[in-house]
């Protein structure tokens, strides 16, 4: 087994011995698209969205090196038509770039460690075979002599843009390489399939590639960054990286895939306010992460800036409006939870439940909001309508947060509680 080819299939193994959610459907997919023209695969979501996995995934199924059949008994690529044909049959390239990014001392000459690292281990395999110029013409080199093609797979692939954000002259060598790999006379001789995981999509320099109502956008504009926001397109395209929009690229157009969030992306888009928008993806991850720390005077002022950012005040004047606030401060949830308002508790309604999706260790969360009032009142109404009642059957952990907004002092409190079940 090495460190970058034919690296084995003891990640997936690992996976495997946790919480897993059979995702080898992909496999199948990708069986569909090896050697041809589609063979290229950009996998741009948020943290968290199981892309790692995904990929410990891939080097498992198609690796050489190693038989993982056991692994995959019983998930449903074991039942696809083609899970025997290209089961551990190719030489597999796995480089995670944060591996490089962590442990380089010099952020510059992590290009060329890649190149060079890879190259070493390759031509150590495969004695006979002259190393090229770099990289990719070694590739071709050992498929010239073997007959045999790779199967690429690059985890965090925009590492480098995210650990040197103002360096421009690195990213440039950076895309060079990736460029002399994926798109050259080579690329089709030495790869049967690539794939490729990151926050942000292919990095374009002048040239290529982005790879019910609908907003017409330009996707062209946009940095590859989470700072730059110039105009409605850069925040609409920056959160169609992040995985909380979709984008038809025939159409041309941005759309919300999930009705629940649809109502507040227009309001905050509809403001013009672009830095602030941008500002509460953010700031939403520190809002769930506060919750989930009990953390109350972080959860208040997380929601204080998600009010600033998101909506104006002339409207903010009910417990509707502090509603619209709290779903959309707890953006963020979307990934891990499904969202329920007004959920019947059989002595009235829990303003905003999230459930835990299924294979998450997230403990539920029920809110009850409150508008000139306290947030222990909020508390004290949950226990008193035994709102948890509603949700008897579920056996996870449980918070009880309560949230008040003062209109008078204009300010969120907020209180958090673990359900203790009798």
């Amino acid at each position: 087994m090495g460190k970058y080819l034919n690296i084995g299939n003891a990640g997936f193994e690992a996976v495997r011995k946790g919480i897993y959610v059979d995702k080898t459907e992909m496999i199948s997919y990708i069986n569909g698209i090896l050697g041809t023209t589609d063979k290229m695969m950009c996998v741009s979501r948020p943290r968290r969205f199981g892309k790692s996995f995904a990929a410990k995934m891939l080097c498992a199924y198609y690796d050489k090196s190693c038989d993982s059949r056991e692994l995959f008994e019983g998930l449903d690529i074991s039942k696809d038509a083609t899970f025997k044909t290209y089961l551990n049959k190719y030489l597999v390239i796995y480089l995670d770039i944060t591996l490089f990014t962590s442990r380089t001392s010099d952020i510059n000459t992590v290009v060329r460690d890649i190149n060079n690292e890879v190259t070493a281990e390759v031509t150590s395999v495969f004695k006979d075979i002259e190393a090229g110029k770099d990289l990719a013409e070694t590739l071709l080199h050992v498929t010239e002599k073997t007959g045999e093609k790779f199967v690429m797979i690059i985890d965090e692939w925009d590492a480098i843009f995210r650990e040197a954000k103002e360096n421009t002259k690195l990213q440039k060598e950076y895309v060079t390489f990736l460029r002399s790999l994926f798109k050259s006379s080579w690329t089709d001789i030495v790869f049967e399939a690539a794939y490729i995981t990151g926050i942000l999509p292919i990095k374009k320099y002048g040239t290529q590639m982005l790879g019910d109502a609908r907003i017409k956008i330009d996707v062209g504009t946009f940095q590859n960054d989470m700072t730059t926001m110039k105009s409605r397109d850069d925040v609409l395209t920056l959160l169609i990286h992040l995985g909380y929009l979709a984008y038809d690229a025939n159409e041309k157009a941005v759309y919300i895939p999930n009705e629940e969030i649809r109502e507040e992306f227009v309001r905050a888009v509809a403001t013009g306010k672009h830095t602030e928008l941008a500002k509460l993806i953010r700031n939403s991850d520190y809002l769930l992460e506060a919750t989930l720390n009990r953390d109350e005077e972080a959860v208040a002022a997380a929601i204080e800036e998600a009010h600033r950012a998101g909506t104006a005040p002339t409207y903010y004047n009910n417990e509707q409006a502090l509603r619209s606030v709290v779903r959309f401060a707890y953006i963020s949830c979307v990934d891990e939870f499904l969202k329920i308002e007004e959920l019947p508790s059989g002595h009235g309604y829990a303003d905003v439940v999230f459930f835990p999706k299924k294979a998450t260790t997230m403990p539920m969360l029920l809110v009850e909001l409150k508008w000139n009032k306290t947030d222990e009142g909020a508390i004290s109404q949950i226990k008193r309508n035994d709102y948890p009642q509603a949700i008897k059957d579920y056996g996870g952990e449980m918070l009880l947060i309560g949230i008040n907004y003062d209109a008078k002092s204009k300010k969120h409190t907020c209180v958090i509680e673990d359900y203790k079940k009798d």
